[in-house]
């Protein structure tokens, strides 16, 4: 039988790259309140909303604020029939709507959404197949559908759910999910290139968080952290280009420090970016990319109500650039071993992941040499998919599939 050779030459990222410049970062709060802690922000045209809580002194109360100017100032929004609410916990703006959840009690589980059809000006809850001990901590839009992720207070433990909307909003209905029992709350939630993602916590007493993701419609769930600290809690994610970004709070053993991670190949392995200006914020809350601005918010304080939103002072700049990265792979398929031949791409580490993007195999030995023989006896017959790094940018293969 012939052999199939496949030569994969990758002309990487042709197209315009952006390329985060990691540099200061620096406070922007100008009309905030530093008792106005920011969990979700939205775009609504040009302009930027900010969903979140505020702290009046005693109790926490649901505010709305926007800016017209990229997040050089903001104005309060006037609403009228919000002041039920005590936490604004996620944002959306969807059909013409303002959809807001959060808390309508200050010491029990309790809790609602509330949805506004004249730009935010009056408020009403629409809480139609959602149980009264769920919190949504983020919405998502697919489709024309808004889902809804979120912790169930189950008279015990928080546990993790999604409910899904087809109508705008109107009624709610809980989707079944198999392999998320496993976590105990929801905090962010993402649609991105045919896959879901939900973040949270897999502990009710530790500080040890996880990324579940789902390739089948959310259906059934796996984790996903390759790169991720188990002690760092994700509160939001965000898309640039094809690239996955997550906001949120590490925990060093004493206190809380906001952290950012980027993944470039859809969820299957992270890594830390490098910031500066950032280490006086405690927690990541709501993260967002507009206008070539990267804006994060969170506690400038870990024992007192001070919050603060930063901006990114040196924008995200497009540089466009080629680069070859040449290697012979083959047989694909294959059965028990494949044959990868480096063409001066400087191969340093090759790894392997399955349909659901777990990492089951890694290869840092011998890649210095020419030739490498990838033993893959053990697997199972599917489909996986074989990423490369070389000494100065990732690239990810064409599908391998083993018969």
């Amino acid at each position: 039988m012939k052999t199939l050779k496949i030569v994969i030459t990758f002309i990487a990222l042709q197209l315009s790259t952006l390329l985060f410049s990691q540099k200061d970062w620096t406070s922007s709060n100008s009309g905030l309140p530093n008792s106005f802690a920011i969990n979700d922000f939205e775009i609504v045209d040009k302009d930027i909303y900010s969903g979140g809580s505020f702290f009046n002194g005693t109790n926490f109360e649901a505010r709305i604020y926007k800016s017209s100017n990229d997040g050089v100032s903001w104005t309060q929004l006037t609403t009228t029939g919000l002041n039920l609410l005590y936490t604004g916990n996620a944002f959306l703006y969807h059909n013409n709507k303002f959809f807001i959840s959060g808390s309508v009690s200050n010491s029990t589980q309790n809790y609602s959404v509330f949805v506004s059809t004249n730009n935010g000006q009056s408020w009403s809850s629409s809480n139609s197949g959602l149980p009264n001990s769920f919190a949504i901590n983020d919405f998502e839009i697919v489709g024309e559908d808004i889902y809804a992720s979120g912790s169930f207070f189950n008279g015990t433990n928080f546990e993790a759910r999604i409910y899904k909307s087809s109508n705008d909003g109107v009624s709610w209905t809980q989707l079944t999910t198999t392999g998320l029992n496993l976590l105990y709350t929801g905090n962010a939630f993402l649609y991105h290139n045919n896959k879901f993602f939900i973040s949270g916590s897999v502990s009710n007493s530790a500080q040890n968080y996880s990324v579940f993701v789902s390739t089948n419609n959310g259906q059934s769930w796996s984790s996903s952290n390759s790169g991720l600290p188990n002690n760092f809690a994700i509160n939001d994610f965000e898309i640039v280009g094809e690239d996955i970004y997550a906001s949120g709070s590490f925990f060093n053993g004493t206190n809380f420090e906001a952290r950012i991670y980027k993944s470039s190949n859809d969820g299957l392995s992270w890594s830390q970016i490098t910031t500066t200006g950032l280490n006086i914020l405690y927690t990541g809350n709501a993260f967002l990319y507009h206008n070539n601005k990267f804006f994060i918010s969170g506690s400038v304080s870990n024992s007192t109500q001070n919050y603060s939103v930063f901006a990114s002072s040196s924008t995200l700049s497009v540089n466009e650039y080629s680069k070859e990265m040449n290697y012979k792979l083959f047989p694909n398929p294959f059965q028990n071993e494949i044959f990868l031949q480096d063409l001066n791409s400087n191969i340093i580490k090759v790894e392997l992941y399955d349909a659901l993007g777990n990492r089951i195999k890694f290869f840092n030995e011998n890649l210095n040499n020419d030739n490498l023989t990838l033993d893959l006896t053990d697997l199972k017959k599917g489909v996986y998919i074989l990423i490369l790094y070389s000494e100065n940018k990732k690239f990810k293969s064409t599908k391998i599939i083993k018969r």
